[in-house]
C-alpha cells in the first residue's frame, strides 16, 4: 500500500478522477464542520465549509473530459440538485434537481465516465435522464418505459457493456429481477422476490401532502385496504425509526400489507427530522423529539379525519426503535386522538442510551 494523498479531513473520502488523482477531499471534521477541499498541485484549497447539516457541496464523479466534475450541491439546506462545475473557472450548469427531495440513487455510463441519470424518491420513484442522447442511456430510458407503474433500480453492468442487471418492484409486488442483453434488446427474467405474493391480492400505497399547524409541509404515504371504499377506516399510524435522515419511501412493504389485509389504512409520514428532503428538514428535528415532531404526526392523522377517510374514533399508532418513541409520546400529548399505542423496540430513555 503506497500513500498518495493526505488531506485536512478528519472523516470523508477522497474523489479521484479517470487518470486515478486524488483531486477532491470531503467529508466531517471532530467539531461537526462539513468541509470540501480540492486539490491544486500539491495543495488542497478549501471550496466549501459549514457548520453541521448546512449547505452540501459534495463531488460524485468527473466528467469524460477528466476537467468538469458533477457535484450534488444544497444550498442553506435545501433538497440537493445536481451540478456540473468548471473547477478552474467555478462556473456552474444545473442538470436536475426535483425542489422537493434529494437525489436518492445516479446511474453512470459502463466507462464510469458521464452521469446519465438521477433518481428522485418524491412520490413514486422516478428518474430524471440528464444525458438523454448517450446510448447506454438510451437503453435504460427504455427499460424504465417497459414497466409503467413500477420503479426500477439499476445493478450494475458487465465490464464490456453488453449486459446488465436490473430490478422492478412496486408498492403490491416485492420484485423482479431481469438480465438485459444489450445487443439483443432483450431482457431475461431472473428470480422473483417473494413470489408467493398475489399483487392484485394487495393493497396500493399512495403518496400524501400534509400542511402542518406552522405551515410546513410534509410528505408520506398512505395504505388504503384493497377491498375497502377507503371511507371512515379504522387507521394505524406507522412512524418510521431514526429518526434523523430516515424516511419511509414508496415500495412493497410486508408489514403494512399485513396491517392493510385486516382492514386497517396505515400512514406512514416523513416527519420533519426524516431524510431525504434538504438538510434543512432534517435539523428542524433536532431537540424536537417530543414536540414539533409529535405535532406532525397529530395534523396528519386530523388530515385524514377531515377528509373523511379515517373514523376518528378507531385510531392506532404503531413503530420501532424511534417509532416506539413517538407511539407512546403521541399518546401522552393526545390521549384523546388514539384508541391504543404499540411500542416495538422502542428508544425511550435518552440518559440510557
Amino acid at each position: 500500500t503506497t500513500t498518495v494523498a493526505t488531506a485536512p479531513v478528519d472523516g470523508g473520502g477522497f474523489l479521484v478522477d479517470h487518470d486515478g488523482n486524488a483531486r477532491y477531499a470531503y467529508g466531517e471534521m471532530e467539531d461537526g464542520r462539513e468541509v470540501t477541499y480540492r486539490r491544486d498541485g500539491e495543495k488542497w484549497k478549501l471550496v466549501h465549509e459549514v457548520p453541521r447539516s448546512g449547505a452540501v457541496y459534495k463531488p460524485l464523479g468527473f466528467a469524460a473530459d477528466n476537467k468538469h466534475v458533477y457535484v450534488s450541491k444544497g444550498d442553506e439546506g435545501k433538497p440537493e440538485a445536481l451540478m456540473l462545475v468548471n473547477p478552474e473557472t467555478n462556473d456552474e450548469q444545473q442538470l436536475s434537481s426535483d425542489g422537493i427531495v434529494d437525489p436518492s440513487d445516479y446511474l453512470w455510463s459502463s466507462d464510469e465516465k458521464t452521469l446519465l441519470a438521477v433518481r428522485y424518491d418524491e412520490g413514486i420513484p422516478y428518474w430524471d435522464f440528464v444525458a438523454p442522447e448517450h446510448p447506454e442511456a438510451k437503453v435504460y430510458a427504455g427499460v424504465v418505459k417497459a414497466f409503467p407503474g413500477k420503479a426500477v433500480l439499476f445493478g450494475g453492468i458487465t465490464d464490456d457493456a453488453s449486459r446488465f442487471a436490473f430490478r422492478v418492484y412496486s408498492d403490491t409486488d416485492p420484485g423482479e429481477v431481469y438480465l438485459f442483453d444489450i445487443a439483443g434488446s432483450k431482457a431475461t427474467y431472473m428470480l422473483s422476490s417473494r413470489d408467493w405474493i398475489k399483487p392484485a391480492e394487495m393493497s396500493k400505497m399512495k403518496p400524501v401532502e400534509v400542511t402542518t399547524r406552522d405551515g410546513k409541509k410534509i410528505y408520506g404515504y398512505l395504505t388504503i385496504p384493497v377491498s375497502s371504499d377507503g371511507r371512515d377506516l379504522p387507521l394505524i399510524i406507522n412512524p418510521h425509526g431514526g429518526p434523523h435522515g430516515v424516511r419511509d419511501d414508496w415500495g412493497f412493504n410486508p408489514e403494512v400489507q399485513l396491517l392493510a389485509n385486516r382492514g386497517y389504512a396505515v400512514l406512514q409520514m416523513n416527519y420533519r427530522g426524516s431524510g431525504g428532503y434538504g438538510n434543512a428538514f432534517i435539523s428542524a428535528g433536532y431537540r424536537n423529539w417530543g414536540t414539533s415532531m409529535q405535532d406532525d404526526l397529530t395534523d396528519s392523522v386530523k388530515s385524514l379525519i377531515s377528509q373523511g377517510i379515517v373514523d376518528k374514533n378507531r385510531i392506532c399508532i404503531y413503530g420501532a426503535s424511534y417509532g416506539g418513541y413517538a407511539a407512546l409520546m403521541s399518546v401522552v400529548r393526545e390521549p384523546d386522538l388514539y384508541k391504543c399505542t404499540v411500542g416495538y423496540v422502542g428508544v425511550y430513555s435518552l440518559p440510557m442510551m
